[in-house]
């Protein structure tokens, strides 16, 4: 924090955001809800910025086939940010490394001498790279490698495929995330996960966290290791709970009783965490580490859970088990996982 005449000033903490949007042929479904769910995205960063004490400036990009990117915003201040409806114009091929490239260098020239800065860009694609000439291809993984610690990448694709062609052009695998390109509700859900990464990129500046590489990536748990649960969320004691292996899906309530014999509690099972999850804001957590449970408030400090919806992934490790409190009657628990009952 600097200092002045007058005391210990806030650090003036400037966000840099870039929508770099397909705008290919194959876009033509989503050509009225793109615009409209970027509109209201932009309303939500509005208003976060004002809650925050933020500086957030915004652009917006799209592209089609080679040399069609188009700025169609560049570094406006969220708060007076024009709708992008009606510039958002669909036609070609998808040369998504070139307007990704075309995006960094743009930010890039922003002076960084006064603020503490920081740079997020998201890209959204139904497709995967087919139109970019082959030397910016090949330039982009490292262009993205070499950008400060203070820049964030993050990437939609529609499938495992283009997640791979998304990391062969650089993006860090844990800034990866799939959308429903077929759906109706793909772009909504993708506008829904935007909102949710945004509040944590912006609530932790607050905290002096300026970008979101590596393990702990825009859509995955934070990083964290064992030596972190054990030191920070206290240790059920032995014998207050017990572990059951799930042979089949099946619906929680039928399990427990079954395993049991008593009839099933709610907010007393907690199901190990594996595929994607939308985990609510009151759900608690517990950890297996060791063969110890730790359990509490701290849990979802240390996994990096915000204190609204997030979606995450199960993050396999070898020393920890993640298990979310279920506070459902008919959870689907998936056959091969650990169901954690307490007493």
């Amino acid at each position: 924090m600097r200092t002045s005449a007058y005391g210990a000033e806030p650090p003036n903490r400037i966000n840099h955001m870039a929508f770099v949007l397909d705008a290919s042929t194959s876009m033509r479904d989503h050509a009225r809800t793109l615009p409209e769910v970027a509109d209201a995205q932009v309303a939500h960063l509005a208003r976060l910025s004002e809650e925050l004490g933020q500086e957030t400036r915004i652009s917006v990009y799209t592209f089609g086939s080679q040399g069609t990117t188009k700025c169609l915003v560049y570094e406006k201040d969220v708060l007076r940010l024009p709708s992008i409806k009606g510039l958002y114009q669909i036609g070609g091929m998808t040369a998504l490394a070139e307007a990704t490239t075309v995006a960094i260098d743009d930010l890039a020239m922003q002076p960084e001498k006064y603020g503490e800065h920081a740079f997020l860009i998201y890209d959204l694609t139904d497709g995967e790279e087919n139109a970019s000439p082959p030397h910016i291809r090949r330039a982009l993984p490292g262009r993205i490698a070499a950008l400060p610690d203070h820049w964030t990448m993050g990437i939609f694709v529609p499938n495992p495929t283009a997640v791979h062609a998304a990391k062969l052009v650089g993006f860090p695998a844990a800034n990866i995330a799939v959308w429903d390109a077929t759906s109706a509700a793909g772009i909504a859900e993708v506008g829904e996960t935007i909102r949710r990464t945004s509040d944590v990129f912006m609530r932790n500046r607050a905290q002096g966290v300026r970008s979101y590489r590596g393990k702990g990536g825009l859509f995955q748990l934070k990083d964290f290791s064992a030596a972190d649960v054990t030191s920070s969320v206290p240790a059920l004691t032995p014998g207050s709970y017990t572990f059951h292996q799930v042979p089949m899906d099946c619906r929680i309530d039928e399990f427990v009783q079954a395993v049991t014999g008593y009839p099933y509690v709610n907010g007393r099972a907690y199901y190990q965490l594996g595929k994607k999850e939308t985990i609510q804001r009151q759900k608690r957590i517990a950890i297996l580490v060791g063969g110890q449970v730790h359990e509490g408030p701290a849990a979802r400090q240390v996994l990096g859970l915000p204190d609204h919806h997030v979606d995450v992934r199960g993050d396999h490790r070898p020393d920890c088990t993640i298990f979310v409190q279920s506070t459902s009657y008919n959870r689907k628990l998936i056959g091969g996982t650990e169901l954690l009952l307490l007493r």
